[in-house]
């Protein structure tokens, strides 16, 4: 919609309009009310407002703040953001795609100077209204800066730490949102030569904690349990341990256990988890930097992708049973 057209509609000259918009005091705190109130309703409001907010407004789209890890990266995120003289805004997305489509086109309207999205399900257009940057897309964006988590490093590294300490069953939970790192597990155990078994494998319908429990009480209860298990983010490595310590075993004398992404909780349980740490303040490091430099310069179009390694922290959850 044109000003012309909105001035058609309200009653009030372009000129008018466009000193509403603007905050001039020739406009009375009633009639720029009224222009403002029409233009929302319109849909237009953002397109012509040019009374600024001191600060960038940044978007991050979060699959899930429930989830330590997410809220980790948001929160680091704000903290990173925050030195850069920019203001935070987050919406979630609850892993739907259209939730994500629907909050992109959203920002991308004036009002936000940048978005993060955070394991985003869609493609970005060759040319968006604002700066975007990918964190973890769960596939390839060619338009689009990306920052990316290599886990199969890490995976391979805690695959490879059970195999140092003798370990030859080793076991798998997950949830329906993890099938990513399940593929990266098998290719790790193919190619350090572990045989992997079906019942030992546990994709959970639950989330969380609760994961984690109801997969080890699946595994307990078959009577057939790996003698190591890695967990496809640290909150299901808990519930895990906490169902072993239900039915009288202990982690890691009866099962090690290896979580993923290095929450602080894993450190301060009362068996000190090891895991995997995807090195979310490097990730989030570069991604502030690369998105500020095209907020800073929107000629410059150039698409970057960079992978930050994942590395494995060892703590006490591991036992060595190989005798040696």
């Amino acid at each position: 919609m044109t000003l012309k057209e909105l001035s058609k509609i309200t009653g009030y000259s372009v000129s008018t309009l466009s000193k509403a918009f603007s905050g001039s005091r020739e406009v009375s705190r009633e009639t720029r009310a009224a222009i403002v109130k029409k233009a929302e309703e319109l849909g237009c409001y953002y397109k012509y407002n040019k009374i600024k907010y001191g600060k960038k407004i940044i978007a991050i789209l979060c699959p899930d703040t429930a989830d330590a890890y997410y809220a980790s990266i948001v929160s680091d995120l704000n903290r990173t953001l925050e030195k850069k003289n920019a203001t935070v805004t987050v919406s979630l997305t609850g892993f739907s795609l259209k939730t994500e489509q629907e909050l992109t086109a959203f920002y991308s309207c004036g009002r936000a100077d940048g978005i993060i999205v955070i394991e985003g399900r869609s493609q970005a257009k060759k040319h968006t209204p604002v700066p975007m940057i990918y964190l973890n897309p769960f596939s390839e964006n060619p338009y689009a800066d990306t920052v990316n988590t290599d886990f199969y490093t890490g995976i391979a590294e805690a695959i490879g730490e059970f195999c140092r300490n003798g370990h030859k069953k080793i076991g798998f939970i997950g949830d329906r949102h993890t099938e990513d790192k399940l593929r990266l597990f098998y290719k790790a155990t193919e190619r350090l030569g572990v045989s992997t078994y079906p019942e030992y494998i546990a994709v959970e319908s639950t989330r969380f904690e609760e994961a984690g429990y109801n997969g080890m009480e699946r595994m307990i209860k078959s009577g057939n349990m790996p003698t190591a298990l890695l967990a496809a983010y640290d909150d299901i490595a808990i519930g895990a341990i906490h169902c072993m310590e239900k039915h009288g075993l202990k982690c890691p004398e009866d099962m090690s256990v290896i979580g993923i992404d290095d929450i602080k909780t894993a450190s301060y349980e009362h068996i000190s988890l090891t895991t995997i740490s995807s090195n979310t303040e490097k990730m989030n490091s570069i991604a502030a930097a690369i998105l500020f430099k095209k907020i800073e310069n929107r000629a410059f179009n150039v698409f970057q992708s960079v992978t930050v390694k994942s590395t494995l922290v060892l703590r006490n959850s591991v036992k060595n049973i190989s005798g040696n």
